[in-house]
């Protein structure tokens, strides 16, 4: 996973930066996927128990990632459902904000 320049961040993505660097919490901006398919909004690496390596892709999902359906519910957009099954494929955890 390699980290891409971009200089554009949503008040949505700052204000998730925010609450991380608060937490102490170490995060990598625009991460681009192995794959070069998806570009991940934070990336925050760990460790599992076994020493093995842990990732969490932060994806900060505004208004355009949702749909209204028939009972009035919001449910995440087709394409971001795919999005999220890509990524969990490549072996990360996600989290929609």
């Amino acid at each position: 996973l390699a980290s891409v320049s971009s200089s554009y961040r949503s008040s949505l993505e700052k204000e998730v930066a925010a609450c991380l660097d608060r937490l102490s919490i170490a995060y990598d901006v625009e991460v681009l996927t192995e794959d070069g398919m998806h570009r991940i909004d934070m990336l925050v690496r760990g460790r599992t128990d076994d020493g093995g390596e842990r990732l969490l892709a932060i994806e900060c999902d505004g208004p355009t990632h949702f749909m209204r359906d028939s009972d009035g519910k919001y449910r995440i957009d087709g394409s971001t459902y795919a999005r999220n099954c890509d990524l969990r494929k490549l072996g990360l955890d996600v989290l929609c904000v």
